[in-house]
């Protein structure tokens, strides 16, 4: 059978929550280098490749319900490990695995001391829920807005930074 299916509530309420997380979800095109601001530019240097490095992390657990879910917590901590973990779980638990690029667009990063900041547009247009046992795409009815501004903060812990929470904070494109 071809076409799109519709998920049950409890699938779309999980795929919210996986979106969310996501905003969570995945594979980095086009990111674009937003000039740092204060805080040392190693330090913020160190931030956007520990950012693209979790974004390569969520992709590769996303899309296979046979992935190591315990990969997330060599890239994110605290809120984002929870909630993301938890909607992983969820997915799984119901046969659904994403794929596709979310394309991000850093607009800003900030590091003060061992916090940091990266505001991103990210486009989850082409993000797609799929059933793994037979590759249908699952239609989404809450994809609003496919394209959000999110706020991500990342924590240095000895040494590496880890991203630990993500809040939509806008849409694309505003200023």
């Amino acid at each position: 059978m071809t076409g799109v299916l519709r998920p049950p509530a409890r699938a779309l309420a999980a795929l919210a929550r996986a979106l969310a997380a996501l905003a969570l979800v995945l594979g980095l095109a086009g990111c674009s280098s937003a000039p740092a601001v204060p805080g040392n530019s190693s330090d913020a240097d160190q931030v956007r490749d520990r950012y693209a490095e979790y974004w390569r992390v969520v992709r590769d657990v996303s899309a296979s319900s046979s992935a190591d879910l315990s990969e997330l917590s060599t890239v994110a901590r605290g809120t984002q490990l929870r909630t993301y973990m938890a909607s992983q779980e969820k997915s799984r638990a119901q046969g659904l695995v994403s794929d596709g690029p979310v394309v991000s667009n850093i607009r800003d990063v900030t590091v003060d001391g061992d916090r940091a900041y990266v505001i991103d547009d990210l486009d989850i247009s082409q993000w797609l829920l799929r059933y793994e046992s037979t590759g249908e795409v699952v239609e989404y009815q809450n994809r609003n807005p496919a394209c959000a501004r999110y706020q991500f903060t990342l924590a240095r812990d000895e040494g590496q930074w880890y991203v630990t929470q993500a809040d939509q904070v806008g849409s694309c494109g505003e200023h």
